[in-house]
């Protein structure tokens, strides 16, 4: 918060403005030659990646930490969970909101939830109409089912369809 209210005032030529991103994350380090690595070190590099010009985001983790002790006019809104680059699993992300200071930011600049199914040892062949038709039924319904006799190739039909 300091470093954000520091840098609204700063004089800058032109009347620009020092816009700086910061993650905030909570975790082991290893001190590896003069910098520490390691994978909560990683991980607050995404969560600063994420971030726009004057704006901090935290960590589900740091959040737990310091929510409690918060100084007056310092909120946390809760934005959800996000995919971050090089990581395996979603992290829920936290804006911080200092009164007095830019607060309206696009959405975090992070991946979309990857498609996951399962890989196919064999080919799909065939049935591009079935997929297409799948395919329409999506557009206009969250969920469908496809019914039929086992061994039919439901699943097999919806993979192709996913993927």
């Amino acid at each position: 918060m300091a470093i954000q209210r520091r840098l609204v005032g700063l004089p800058v030529p032109d009347d620009s403005a020092v816009r700086v991103r910061i993650g905030l994350h909570t975790g082991a380090g290893t001190l590896g030659g003069a910098d520490y690595v390691g994978v909560d070190v990683h991980l607050a590099a995404r969560i600063s990646a994420a971030g726009h010009g004057g704006e901090v985001l935290v960590s589900d983790t740091a959040r737990a930490l310091v929510s409690d002790s918060l100084p007056d006019g310092v909120t946390l809104r809760d934005l959800g969970e996000h995919w971050l680059r090089g990581l395996d699993h979603p992290v829920r992300l936290h804006r911080v909101l200092v009164e007095g200071l830019p607060s309206d930011f696009p959405p975090p600049r992070t991946l979309t939830a990857p498609v996951l199914v399962p890989e196919q040892l064999t080919r799909f062949i065939g049935r591009k109409e079935e997929v297409a038709h799948v395919l329409q039924v999506l557009d206009e319904a969250r969920l469908i089912t496809l019914t039929g006799p086992g061994g039919t190739g439901k699943t097999r039909l919806a993979i192709a369809a996913a993927t």
